[in-house]
């Protein structure tokens, strides 16, 4: 949950990824080689995020409620997590836990395994 973009070599090979201590028990910076099938799915999810997409808003005028229709493509930051949906520089992997945990509960609710 703590990867940011600037952590993957995608290009390399093999590919790796670089691992930050602050994350890590031992408080020790590392990388992992990677696949090439994770290297696909992982350039697959990060094309995808990045993709074009329509957003759809109200504004409020004086008289009337007007719908406004553009289309937009997210800003691509090095320093934003990977597998965050809110992007901020600050971010904080922590964070991100808490939303996979409500997400992941939901999902075993819905197949029938909450209990």
């Amino acid at each position: 949950m703590s990867i940011r973009l600037k952590d993957l070599d995608l290009e390399s090979n093999p590919a790796k990824l670089t691992i930050r201590g602050e994350f890590t028990k031992t408080k020790v910076d590392r990388y992992v080689l990677l696949t090439k099938e994770i290297v696909e799915q992982l350039k697959i999810y990060i094309d995808y995020k990045y993709r074009k997409r329509r957003i759809c808003y109200l504004v409020n005028s004086t008289k009337k409620k007007k719908t406004i229709n553009e289309y937009r493509i997210p800003e691509k930051n090095l320093n934003y997590l990977v597998f965050s949906v809110y992007q901020v520089d600050k971010s904080r992997p922590e964070i991100s836990y808490y939303n996979l945990v409500g997400a992941f509960t939901k999902t075993l609710d819905r197949i029938g395994m909450g209990d």
